[in-house]
């Protein structure tokens, strides 16, 4: 009898202590604020959101004045190779009227982003004073014109200056590769791939009709338009919402 009575004790007791554990680790106790879930998009103090880190799109707004100056430059690109396409184009005014249409274009981009970067000049920038993507900016800005100018006085002394425009086209094309990741702005990946299709497409295009300058110009400049006016709204965005 004795022996049946600390049975049902102890099994009294592992239950109750069961119950206690369940409180604890799954119910709340009575009068215990419930258990939240942990929040998988929130950071820890010093720490970046996962999508953050693997990249959350062509686009990244954390550096919005780097976008606005991606504009203010394609813009001002665009400007400069369809003045440079006005060398020789097909013959009538309409490519002509085309080509200043897209300066005019190009101009309009500036007079919107200059402005802008201004305004928020000491807002934070992937080219951070002293850091390693200044330096490889720095790095690859010399790269590219040390080439451009070697393979133009190439042409020039071999006797094929019309294709410098064909050329300076791939070597900017391509220069966008690193700037991508000095940059984390992976649109200038786009960039590259486009461009250095162009320049090599223009250098095979036929000279009879128009010049190298011309098929150059007017594949880059809608391209550097098309890829400037994302950049210019998001950065502008940011900007305004930071």
């Amino acid at each position: 009898m004795t022996l049946q009575f600390a049975t049902d004790a102890a099994s009294r007791d592992a239950t109750s202590v069961g119950n206690c554990s369940a409180g604890v680790g799954g119910r709340e106790r009575p009068g215990q604020e419930p258990r939240r879930p942990p929040r998988r998009d929130r950071a820890r103090p010093g720490e970046r959101l996962a999508w953050r880190e693997e990249g959350s799109g062509i686009l990244d707004l954390e550096y919005g004045r780097d976008l606005v100056m991606i504009a203010v430059i394609f813009g001002g690109a665009a400007f400069v190779w369809a003045g440079w396409a006005q060398e020789r184009p097909p013959k009538g005014v309409l490519w002509r009227i085309v080509l200043v249409l897209l300066q005019l274009i190009g101009l309009v981009m500036l007079g919107f982003g200059i402005p802008i970067a201004v305004q928020n000049w000491e807002t934070p920038t992937a080219l951070a004073s002293a850091s390693t993507a200044l330096v490889w900016y720095i790095v690859v800005f010399w790269l590219e014109v040390i080439a451009i100018v070697g393979f133009s006085i190439f042409f020039v002394k071999t006797g094929r200056g019309a294709l410098i425009a064909p050329l300076v086209l791939t070597v900017v094309g391509l220069h966008f590769v690193p700037l991508a990741f000095v940059f984390a702005q992976w649109i200038l990946l786009i960039a590259a791939v486009l461009l250095t299709a162009a320049g090599v497409g223009a250098a095979f295009l036929p000279q009879r009709t128009a010049a190298p300058s011309f098929w150059s110009g007017i594949l880059a400049a809608p391209i550097f338009l098309a890829l400037g006016l994302p950049c210019l709204i998001a950065g502008a965005g940011a900007l305004g919402a930071s």
